[in-house]
């Protein structure tokens, strides 16, 4: 069972880091620093924009 936890654990930590990989990326070919796009998703909301 711990076998099994520690392979999702690093399947779950490695798409994690390519899909931050990928929003820095598209983040700096638009201007924007990593940490300023999670600000602006972080401020959307669902329900729609925070005024």
């Amino acid at each position: 069972m711990y076998d099994i936890l520690t392979e999702q654990l690093k399947h779950y930590t490695v798409l994690w880091r390519e899909t931050s990989a990928l929003y820095e990326e598209w983040a700096k070919k638009r201007g924007l620093s990593y940490y300023e796009l999670l600000v602006v998703l972080s401020i959307m909301e669902p329900d729609g924009p925070c005024l």
